[in-house]
């Protein structure tokens, strides 16, 4: 638990160091590269996948569909920065594993949820990865709207990546 707690604070600490480095209108500007979102659009959802699991570990159901799509934080920097600070502050305190439910519909047309047995671990694990998604997304869409903007090298690379190219350049 605490490599992932280590690696989703990690994760967090990236996406702020990037956010701090816009301005507000890098922040909202929409990008053709990221299907016409902004980066504001690709923050919000981080933050609100990692939200949804803060308030899952409260009350034991996860629904990430039911995110609350608070456009005030993909369009005001400051907010994102609080936000992202808070769930840090939540990490901090390395909550123990639980078992939770997972709610989800995968359906277009049925809002049934479907409830699968989770853990918390599991769905920190997948924030992880869903946020390096979006991430990489961010850096792809930064190139357009805020060309000098230039991320940190590991900004948006998978964790598994990393280690390839390290244990890659080793064996040279």
């Amino acid at each position: 638990m605490i490599q992932l707690s280590f690696s989703a604070q990690q994760i967090l600490h990236q996406l702020e160091d990037q956010v701090l480095k816009l301005r507000p209108e890098h922040f909202r500007a929409k990008s053709e590269i990221m299907s016409g979102a902004s980066v504001g659009q690709h923050v919000r959802h981080i933050i609100e996948f990692f939200t949804c699991l803060l308030q899952g570990y409260k009350s034991g159901n996860v629904n990430y569909d039911l995110r609350a799509h608070d456009t005030l934080i993909e369009n005001d920097i400051e907010l994102a920065i609080a936000q992202i600070r808070m769930l840090q502050d939540f990490l901090n305190t390395a909550p123990l594993s639980k078992n939770l439910i997972l709610e989800t519909a995968y359906h277009h047309q049925d809002d049934t949820w479907l409830p699968v047995e989770t853990t918390f671990d599991r769905e920190l694990a997948y924030c992880i990865d869903h946020a390096i998604h979006h991430m990489a997304m961010i850096k792809m869409g930064l190139r357009s709207v805020a060309p000098d903007v230039v991320p940190e090298p590991g900004f948006g690379v998978a964790f598994s990546t990393l280690r390839h190219k390290k244990q890659s350049v080793t064996e040279e």
